[in-house]
């Protein structure tokens, strides 16, 4: 026993070697893609908790599991997990490394998002090099330019651009983009197999119910979302179900089933978690007409695509122009189910996506945090057609100098805030926390006069409601404070009074406008 030890601290730095010699360059390159994004949402671009909406998803915690009674009732992953890093930033975080309460709930939030990205990146590179697409180096260099792309998607000046991982507030980045990501990382994990059914042969049962819990969080996530990975999986149903006709395999739909139990329990489980939509309580408040909404809803998608980094528009429509021409003239050795499997995915989700926001809310298409859902499928389609034409020639990696003309597009009006910040208001994070520690001065001064009811003075935004500070949930902000332990007591809105003067004393003469799409 007394060997035991050592020689298990000896096998642990064999694995550490073998894995650095085999997977090193991953390694440091994820590292590096984490150490950037921690960077860029802690300090760069931060998450900043501002709006209604956060306040009460930093505390609001839920049961994972859908139920017709929430609001939302599958809104699983954002509604348990917000709370939860909330929770870990402001109770273990904040008296770990002696920060500020409004710094650790950034800072586990920049930990969380990070983290899920990174996976998403590092998924991507891993997917082009198991399927021999590129080298090892070489995927991680088309991994830098698939995450450089959803930096410079949208810039279009010098000042409050917004980017493929942008979102209105931090609720609808756990909402929206988080999940879009989480959707789009089981899609690439499938895709190294060459799809589901090679997965479920070649996966052992641990690998199995970990990716069936993971499909269960991309699921219960968001409609607008969890239609990446329904797609995926529609678009290879349709293809083997296609082949079956063609090789004229005479199955019945019940074999056909059982062959595709995955595919098919997958679909099942998204169209379950409609059912449940359809009957909640937000599906109740929407009441917009369908028909007149759906050109509407088209138009936004256009202008979506229109407001494109003109460079960015430019590079892809090379790519795909000149791919397309030496695909048909047959100079790539290509399996064209991959071909229309990521063709018919694009086309579902687009098709979905426009339908839904024709119904919910048809404003939902112009929204970068939505539209992610159809821009990284030809994110990914852009990056591998420019990986096969320069494996063909070489000379096509001077495509890239395209890009550099979003430089250019970064002086025309330029400033110091490039990139749109976490709110719907843009504030800047200095300003926002301004507002924060304000309502907590004013909520911890109560608390020391011994008093149970507060007279809360909030900025005056001057719309109706207040938006994004709402007077009718201004009761979120001590229930927030009580649960993180910033104070010691429960203490309850006897009145709230809007100030221009708090306006003008922690954010300025002029309130921004809080309607962004």
């Amino acid at each position: 026993s007394s060997l035991f030890v050592p020689r298990l601290f000896r096998g642990m730095e064999i694995y550490m070697k073998k894995q650095m010699n085999n997977n090193g360059l991953y390694i440091v390159f994820t590292i590096s893609v984490f150490a950037f994004l921690l960077l860029f949402f802690t300090l760069i671009n931060p998450l900043c908790i501002f709006d209604s909406d956060d306040w009460l998803y930093i505390y609001d915690n839920r049961i994972p599991v859908p139920s017709i009674h929430e609001w939302n009732p599958t809104r699983v992953f954002p509604e348990f997990f917000m709370p939860l890093v909330s929770y870990g930033g402001a109770l273990v975080l904040r008296p770990l490394f002696n920060i500020s309460y409004y710094f650790s709930l950034t800072l586990a939030h920049g930990i969380f998002c990070s983290l899920i990205i990174t996976t998403y990146i590092i998924s991507f590179c891993i997917m082009m090099f198991k399927k021999q697409y590129a080298s090892k180096k070489t995927s991680v260099l088309l991994g830098v330019l698939f995450l450089v792309l959803h930096f410079i998607f949208y810039i279009k000046c010098g000042q409050d651009n917004k980017f493929l991982l942008h979102s209105n507030n931090v609720t609808c980045m756990y909402f929206y983009v988080l999940p879009t990501v989480l959707n789009f990382i089981i899609v690439m994990h499938f895709m190294c197999y060459d799809g589901i059914v090679e997965f479920t042969k070649k996966a052992n049962l641990i690998h199995k119910l970990f990716i069936v819990g993971v499909i269960y969080f991309a699921i219960n996530s968001n409609l607008y979302s969890s239609i990446v990975l329904s797609a995926y999986v529609c678009a290879n149903l349709l293809l083997c179900f296609k082949e079956q006709i063609l090789n004229k395999k005479e199955k019945s739909i019940l074999v056909f089933i059982k062959e595709h139990y995955f595919e098919v329990g997958i679909i099942c489980v998204w169209l379950c978690s409609h059912v449940f939509e359809f009957v909640g309580g937000r599906a109740h408040s929407l009441g917009g007409n369908f028909f007149l909404g759906l050109p509407v809803s088209i138009g936004f998608f256009v202008y979506a695509v229109i407001r494109t980094n003109i460079f960015v528009l430019i590079f892809l429509g090379f790519i795909f122009f000149i791919w397309i021409k030496k695909y048909k003239a047959g100079t790539f050795k290509f399996d064209n189910s991959k071909y229309y499997s990521v063709l018919i995915s694009i086309l579902i989700t687009t098709i979905y996506l426009i339908l839904l926001s024709a119904k919910v809310q048809y404003a939902y298409m112009a929204r970068a945090d939505v539209v992610i859902a159809i821009m990284i499928w030809i994110l990914i389609a852009g990056v591998y057609c420019f990986n096969q034409l320069i494996t063909e020639n070489i000379n096509y990696k001077k495509f890239v100098y395209i890009l550099c003309g979003t430089l250019w597009l970064l002086t025309i009006n330029s400033s110091t805030n490039i990139l749109e910040n976490y709110n719907f208001n843009n504030l800047s994070y200095k300003e926002s926390k301004a507002v924060t520690d304000d309502i907590i001065k004013q909520f911890k001064d109560t608390e020391k006069n011994n008093k149970t009811e507060i007279d809360l003075v909030l900025p005056d935004f001057g719309v109706e409601g207040n938006w994004p500070m709402s007077e009718a949930f201004a009761n979120r902000y001590g229930e927030a404070l009580y649960r993180h332990k910033v104070i010691d007591s429960h203490i309850t809105i006897k009145n709230i009074t809007l100030s221009q003067e708090k306006t003008k004393e922690l954010i300025g003469d002029k309130v921004k406008d809080s309607f962004t799409l």
